[in-house]
């Protein structure tokens, strides 16, 4: 089952963000097998302000689950984190 997880920042995290950036890249490599996309989300000056993930997972527990363990979860660079389940409508990976 397909799962959005949108994250927005908290507001003064950019140390917190370099900090943790390491950990955060290497949890995301290693959830390969159920990350289907993600990526930084930017301002108009290219300034990170949360992500973006989409998750292939059986269910919302474990969406919930991706979320939280990943280490920008653990040190409060995400203010809020948002999971809805969606379907698959349309999928173009050349796009990308």
């Amino acid at each position: 089952m397909l799962f959005a997880v949108h994250c927005v920042d908290a507001k003064g995290v950019d140390a917190i963000r370099s900090q943790y950036l390491a950990p955060h890249k290497d949890y995301l490599v290693g959830q390969k097998r159920i990350l289907v996309v993600g990526g930084a989300l930017t301002d108009a000056a290219d300034q990170p302000v949360g992500s973006l993930y989409i998750v292939n997972v059986a269910d919302r527990a474990a969406a919930e689950a991706f979320a939280k363990n990943d280490p920008f979860t653990a040190a409060g660079v995400f203010g809020t984190v948002t999971i809805t389940a969606m379907r698959k409508s349309h999928w173009n990976p050349g796009s990308a």
